[in-house]
């Protein structure tokens, strides 16, 4: 990895978006950072821990060498995150130029898994696995001619998965990520949502005219739980148990007494590989 992109990662990191261990207890946090230009500075949102919210945006003007505007926003509660990434400028002359715009949301939240009252006699299974699907809409939109540019979306659950975005997703994604769960110890479920972008000109061939950039990560429209499903050791769907949160939040799953059944096989059949 190069300087830049390494100042870059550096960055994404200190907006709060990568998940940070397995520390227990429930929290969201959001943060946000917008950085123009090769020394012109820096600017980081307040980084929100227990709020839901953290919205910044910066515009710069720097005469004959044209203007910058960035601005980066996070929101998240328990179950659900967002994030927003925009950058435009005008660049003119040969001087060197990065520009970086970064927003991150998080929420962390210590799981129950507790039997229905109603459900009666569950036969000793107990939950060995559990999934988590999540629905994720988001827009990409680069106009960046002259530019090396990065732009992209990415979300982690846990220290273990992330899946990176680096084109729309128009219509909602389901995503499906499965986790085993060890006896007597706390289920940690930490996710986080990054929108980050750079623009950079230093390494390409800059006339003394104008160059023009516009670039959008938006997922706003935020990545959210849409179910959890409890497995046995044998990899069969359980649908007589609730999720519940430190939070207070219930977590979506099948109802009891629902014919369940597994979205996708590999889902399943990963589950077997892993016994």
């Amino acid at each position: 990895m190069n300087g830049r992109l390494a100042g870059f990662a550096a960055l994404v990191a200190c907006a709060g978006i990568v998940p940070v261990g397995s520390a227990l207890g429930s929290l969201v946090q959001t943060g946000a950072s917008v950085q123009w230009g090769p020394t012109q500075g820096e600017v980081t949102g307040p980084f929100q821990t227990g709020g839901a919210s953290t919205a910044l945006s910066h515009g710069y003007a720097a005469g004959p060498d044209g203007w910058f505007a960035g601005e980066a926003a996070a929101i998240a509660s328990f179950g659900s995150v967002g994030t927003r990434a925009q950058a435009s400028l005008e660049h003119m002359g040969s001087a060197p130029a990065v520009h970086l715009v970064a927003a991150g949301a998080r929420f962390r939240d210590e799981l129950t898994f507790a039997p229905f009252a109603s459900s009666g006699s569950r036969g000793g299974a107990e939950p060995a696995f559990v999934t988590f699907t999540f629905k994720i809409w988001g827009t990409i939109e680069v106009d960046a001619p002259g530019f090396a540019t990065t732009a992209y979306a990415q979300l982690y659950v846990g220290d273990k998965w992330s899946h990176r975005f680096e084109t729309s997703q128009n219509g909602a994604m389901v995503q499906t990520v499965y986790f085993p769960i060890v006896p007597d110890e706390p289920f940690i479920l930490d996710v986080s949502l990054a929108a980050g972008i750079l623009l950079d000109r230093t390494g390409a061939a800059m006339p003394a005219t104008k160059a023009s950039a516009s670039v959008l990560v938006d997922f706003g429209n935020t990545a959210h739980v849409s179910e959890v499903v409890l497995y046995d050791q044998a990899a069969n769907p359980l649908r007589d148990y609730v999720v519940m949160g430190a939070s207070g939040v219930t977590y979506p799953v099948p109802g009891p007494g629902v014919l369940f059944v597994a979205a996708a096989a590999g889902i399943v059949a990963g589950l077997r590989r892993r016994r």
